[in-house]
């Protein structure tokens, strides 16, 4: 039978060459961007079927428009190309770090490793599969890019190798203006059980009103009274800069399209908080919240959780690892003032939470417009159920940045207080300091997709707290 090479003459790849290097209108509306970046996907499967993927590595940059990207991405082991072909890419790659750009070189390596994920590791050439291992688990543990960072850890984690994982995870690895992620240790002990604050005791009050209360002391591992516990976060860190945040075509009226200046670079932490990190504060709460659902997995993300309950959280965890002088909050009269120019732990800002999330993309989301796309990278009510309670978190593919979960999941609450967006420029802003409601972003696994993108303000101490709103803590770098 005759190779797929055979089918196509000269003219025919250099056809293709040519629709690879197009790129679309900045005026082009979205349908028909979606529709060029889709065919210079379809043009780099092609290519890469007939001589490798070398010809085909421009799909994979990642800019503003990272469509055509992922749309190799997801399409590429259903249409028949074959991981060997992967692989070679990769080693090209690695060949070009003293050639390319280091953008470009992670760009790729990014791209191409989440590529392998859609493969089993079975479909892996044998001869192959333990190198390909091997150097991801060198790469989650030493590569300075935080998106190359965070997908070898998802890749390892799809093809079963969660002890290798597990070592990197728990290995602190220091601040260091070199790589653009870091891993913290921090030996918590809990809060006293004689002081709850309000709004733990109104999150008790509510789970004690939903569910009878059981006196187990232990259920599924979980004790009734943790002691000192060493909880290990990673965070990735975002560049100063200029960035645009927003909807370029606002049909609300309050997501206008606006550039932002961050003066000072910040550190976003990879996920959302757990349970188990929860519980290294609060154990008493989370043994009766997982007595009322015993499904619960203790690395799934915590929900339940109030605005302000989640700025305690920040303070105390501060406070554990030593960053008593650095507080991100200060407190008067009940209430709370952000100091983004402290190290301490806290919220992110809306505007941060953004960036973050969106990962340099000006497209909708951080991997582009397909909507379809979203529950590869997002849990929301297309693919959840109830799967998330029993999911521990960066189970789904990492953005661009190496966040897990950005998108889904939980709606995660900011710090900023509501206010439209104004087409103004903003440096370093933190909304509203008086608004009666507070901002959550990124959807939820109890949403429709269309929501991921969406400002959703809620109030900041409801009467119930909700099972799809958590967090995730950011730092502010000082440099």
């Amino acid at each position: 039978m005759p190779s797929l090479a055979e089918h196509y003459d000269g003219d025919a790849k250099q056809y293709l060459e040519t629709l690879l290097r197009s790129q679309p209108a900045t005026d082009a509306p979205t349908e028909d961007r979606l529709k060029l970046q889709t065919e210079r996907a379809q043009a780099a499967i092609i290519l890469s079927r007939i001589d490798g993927t070398e010809d085909s590595l421009d799909a994979l940059a990642f800019d503003d428009d990272p469509e055509a990207a992922t749309q190799f991405i997801h399409r590429a082991r259903d249409r028949n190309v074959p991981s060997a072909t992967l692989l070679q890419s990769l080693d090209f790659v690695v060949q070009q770090q003293d050639r390319w750009a280091s953008k470009r070189l992670h760009d790729n390596l990014y791209a191409l490793l989440l590529t392998l994920g859609e493969y089993r590791v079975e479909d892996i050439p044998e001869s192959k599969r333990e190198s390909i291992i091997r150097q991801a688990s060198q790469w989650y543990g030493d590569h300075p890019s935080a998106a190359v960072h965070s997908v070898c850890g998802w890749l390892l984690r799809q093809w079963g190798q969660e002890a290798a994982v597990e070592k990197v995870d728990q290995t602190p690895v220091p601040y260091s203006a070199d790589r653009e992620w870091y891993t913290l240790a921090i030996e918590t002990t809990p809060k006293a059980p004689d002081a709850p604050s309000e709004a733990s005791e109104a999150m008790e009050a509510q789970t004690e009103s939903e569910v009878e209360i059981g006196d187990a002391d232990n259920v599924d591992g979980i004790e009734r009274h943790d002691t000192k516990t060493t909880i290990y976060l990673t965070f990735c860190v975002i560049p100063a800069g200029e960035y645009r945040i927003g909807t370029e075509d606002d049909p609300t009226g309050v997501e206008a399209a606006h550039l932002v200046r961050i003066t000072r670079p910040y550190a976003v932490l990879d996920r959302e908080i757990t349970w188990q990190q929860y519980r290294a504060w609060n154990p008493e709460l989370v043994h009766k919240i997982v007595l009322q659902q015993p499904q619960i997995q203790i690395q799934a993300p915590a929900s339940y959780l109030n605005w302000s309950t989640a700025v305690e959280y920040c303070q105390w965890l501060s406070e554990q690892a030593g960053l008593d002088k650095q507080l991100a909050y200060s407190q008067t009269d009940g209430l709370y003032s952000i100091h983004v120019d402290k190290a301490g732990f806290r919220l992110p800002t809306e505007a941060e939470w953004e960036i973050a999330a969106r990962a340099s993309s000006r497209q909708r989301f951080a991997f582009g417009n397909d909507v379809t796309v979203l529950p590869k990278y997002a849990w929301c009510n297309r693919n959840s159920a109830d799967k998330l309670i029993r999911t521990p978190v960066a189970a789904l593919r990492p953005n661009r940045f190496g966040l897990f979960d950005a998108y889904g999941g939980m709606l995660e609450w900011c710090h900023d207080g509501y206010q439209p967006f104004s087409k103004e420029i903003a440096t370093d802003p933190i909304g509203a300091d008086t608004s009666e409601l507070r901002m959550t972003r990124g959807g939820a696994w109890s949403l429709d997709p269309e929501l991921a993108d969406r400002r959703i303000p809620l109030e900041p101490e409801p009467v119930r707290s909700r099972n799809d709103v958590g967090f995730r803590i950011v730092q502010t770098i000082l440099e």
